[in-house]
């Protein structure tokens, strides 16, 4: 990658990220939100003073989000994706479940209750850099093979992804991903033990 290209890339990150912030600074809570129980299931309703992104999620009593409800932008010319609706004015409905499908609020008899959730309603967030993920130095690194140029993204101790491309039309002409998913199962998500399935 040319040094012009990146510092292009990182001009438009830096500009993207302020605007984001002014707009997040003039965003409020002009309803809500409230939590009112309905039966099994609970309904959460809120309004934002103006386009701006919004994430709903139920949280444990260790404060561990146990279900992602919903995000998106509101307000926008585009709809948010479901169950968020078009419009400043939110209502949407809990059923009770985690990510998994379990149901937390009332579970099946003779299983006990995870105890207290509580429901997150934010907006006006921002993107902020946390870190780089893979092998930054060699980003960009490309080599010549078969008469094909063969960019490389490194990802740091698991494997080396490879796109060929043909130089002369410029198309994608194959896409690699060399390890087999049996090859990478002891890294399995976080909430589960070492080679667990998923």
């Amino acid at each position: 990658m040319s040094r012009t290209a990146i510092l292009t890339a990182v001009g438009l990150l830096a500009a993207l990220s302020l605007t984001a912030a002014a707009r997040a600074a003039d965003v409020r809570f002009v309803k809500g939100p409230t939590v009112v129980k309905e039966g099994d299931s609970t309904k959460i309703s809120f309004a934002v003073s103006s386009v701006t992104d919004v994430e709903v999620a139920i949280l444990d009593a260790d404060g561990k989000v146990i279900r992602h409800l919903a995000a998106g932008v509101l307000g926008a010319a585009k709809p948010p994706p479901a169950p968020l609706k078009a419009g400043l004015a939110q209502e949407l409905t809990w059923d009770g479940k985690d990510d998994d499908g379990r149901q937390v609020l009332s579970p099946p008899k003779g299983k006990p209750a995870k105890g207290a959730v509580k429901v997150r309603v934010r907006a006006g967030m921002t993107a902020k850099f946390g870190r780089t993920i893979g092998q930054p130095e060699r980003i960009g690194d490309a080599w010549k093979h078969r008469d094909r140029l063969e960019p490389l993204l490194a990802v740091s101790g698991v494997c080396d992804h490879r796109v060929r491309l043909d130089p002369g039309a410029g198309e994608p002409a194959q896409h690699q991903v060399p390890l087999h998913a049996a090859l990478v199962g002891h890294l399995g998500r976080d909430d589960q033990p070492a080679g667990a399935s998923q």
